[in-house]
């Protein structure tokens, strides 16, 4: 199955791209972004913001979204998440393009939508934890105190549970608190630099990993009990 850094070049960009051609609205050139190349009744205000990475395939993501809105009783045709590789337009995202504008990007994007939706492959050595965007992004959802949920696919719910149920929420717990973002990486190496470089000037590493590990065990724990409830 196709993985989204693979398929960037196919869809998002290149001549093969959706918007390949197309006037974008925001700077007025050719070549825009996918979201402003669908059809109007397909985009909107955003309502979500997903933290994931595009190591993901298409199937991860997918069954992960479905498992999510069928768990948090959405109604799809209202919700409209922020996914960057759909809504940044890729021909413009440029090695250069600067880590301090995209910072700016996801923070407004963030706080507008208020609900930040962390996918996770897996709770066990999940590849979210390995990348650095995803976990700095949980740690500014966490200190804005803004609503967070976690998507994962039905299969990886439906074993977590069942370690749940056989007395092992102390492992999934454990998987949770090993998140540190000293270990996370970025694509861009300015990137890395620059995220790196911004949590040891302010908070420090430590903070940053409490406040993400708190969040996520909060998260995981709310769910479960709801799980029982309807049980």
């Amino acid at each position: 199955t196709w993985a989204f850094y693979e398929l960037k070049e196919l869809v998002a960009m290149g001549d093969q791209g959706i918007g390949k051609g197309m006037m974008c609205p925001r700077d007025h050139r050719l070549d825009c972004s996918i979201v402003d190349a669908v059809m109007p009744r397909q985009r909107g205000q955003c309502t979500h913001f997903l933290s994931w990475a595009w190591q993901y395939t298409l199937g991860t993501v997918t069954s992960s979204l479905e498992q999510w809105s069928e768990d948090a009783q959405l109604d799809p045709s209202k919700v409209f998440l922020f996914i960057c590789f759909f809504v940044n337009n890729q021909y413009r995202m440029t090695s250069n393009f600067g880590t301090d504008k995209l910072q700016k990007i996801f923070e407004t994007r963030l706080t507008s939508a208020g609900h930040l939706v962390i996918m996770m492959d897996r709770f066990n050595d999940t590849v979210w934890s390995q990348r650095l965007w995803c976990v700095y992004e949980a740690s500014v959802a966490a200190t804005k105190n803004l609503e967070c949920s976690i998507a994962t696919p039905g299969a990886e719910k439906q074993r977590m549970l069942e370690d749940v149920q056989n007395g092992k929420l102390k492992d999934v717990k454990k998987a949770l608190q090993n998140i540190d973002i000293r270990h996370a990486k970025a694509t861009s190496s300015d990137d890395q630099r620059d995220i790196h470089a911004l949590i040891q000037t302010t908070t420090g590493y430590d903070a940053v990993n409490r406040v993400v590990q708190q969040k996520l065990c909060e998260v995981v724990v709310l769910q479960i009990q709801k799980f029982l409830m309807t049980t």
